[in-house]
């Protein structure tokens, strides 16, 4: 742990007051409710009413809105210099920092405004828990138990989709370690924002495990054309869906074709693609 790493974590330990230049980001896994983002807020409510100097938000690295790059823009817009990322989550996986140290990297290169210092804390563990936490917490979840029911009314039917394309993200372990998490946060609000269940032939999307070319992450394919799509951005995600589900093309500059031969991202070092 550096030197500034130490000083952040006592001021914060010891209930010292953050400076206003200290932005907390809390990090949770997913939401498609909007119960999961009140729970957030409450937590983002609670860490300013212990430092009410810093600036305090959160965002989710997968489906649901603020995303972590919203989060991120609101903290420097709001002039913080130093980002701590708080990650709420059980289990604390090791790949959060490689998938978020990617993306944020990815980020800082496309926007040249000044960016804070950003650390990762570690996740809640039971070996850094106080016992006395885990007894709060299960004593609160025993006070509010709800006998456990199962709805036996038969569904009425479902609708076979019309859509035309399916969009398959994959969510296997090199993926998600280039940010496949935080890229079908993007994929699926741009499905909602261009309304593309409906537009033109219509597209549904879906993560799935690994897709095969992992050497290729973050890997998007493409059906019923079996276009595969590798090193995938936000930005090169916008541009397969503009051209390939609405264009009805596909885009060449990020397509890998299947040659029988074993494949890295184009501008790598290696044999040629």
């Amino acid at each position: 742990m550096s030197t500034d790493d130490n000083r952040l974590a006592g001021r914060l330990r010891h209930g010292a007051q953050a400076s206003p230049a200290t932005g907390i980001l809390l990090v949770a896994r997913a939401a498609v409710a909007a119960a999961p983002v009140a729970e957030m807020a409450q937590w983002a409510a609670l860490a300013r009413q212990r430092h009410p100097a810093a600036r305090v938000a959160f965002g989710f690295v997968g489906q649901g809105a603020p995303s972590v790059r919203a989060a991120l823009a609101d903290l420097r817009a709001e002039g913080a210099h130093e980002v701590l990322i708080v990650p709420l989550m059980l289990p604390f996986e090791p790949s959060l920092r490689n998938s978020l140290g990617r993306m944020i990297a990815r980020w800082r290169a496309t926007d040249p405004a000044p960016w804070p210092s950003i650390r990762l804390g570690t996740g809640w563990a039971p070996h850094t828990a106080a016992p006395s936490g885990l007894l709060d917490c299960l004593v609160a979840a025993a006070a509010g138990a709800e006998p456990l029911s199962v709805d036996t009314a038969k569904p009425e039917g479902s609708l076979v989709p019309a859509q035309h394309h399916r969009v398959l993200l994959c969510a296997g372990g090199p993926c998600t370690q280039a940010g496949a998490l935080i890229l079908w946060q993007h994929l699926r609000a741009r499905q909602d924002e261009w309304k593309l269940r409906q537009e033109g032939a219509g597209m549904m999307s879906c993560r799935t495990t690994c897709l095969g070319p992992c050497a290729l992450a973050p890997v998007m394919q493409v059906w019923p054309d079996g276009a595969t799509y590798g090193g995938l951005d936000e930005t090169g995600t916008d541009a397969v869906l503009r051209g390939h589900v609405l264009g009805g093309q596909p885009v060449d500059a990020l397509r890998y074709e299947p040659t029988g031969r074993k494949q890295r991202l184009r501008g790598e070092d290696g044999p040629a693609q």
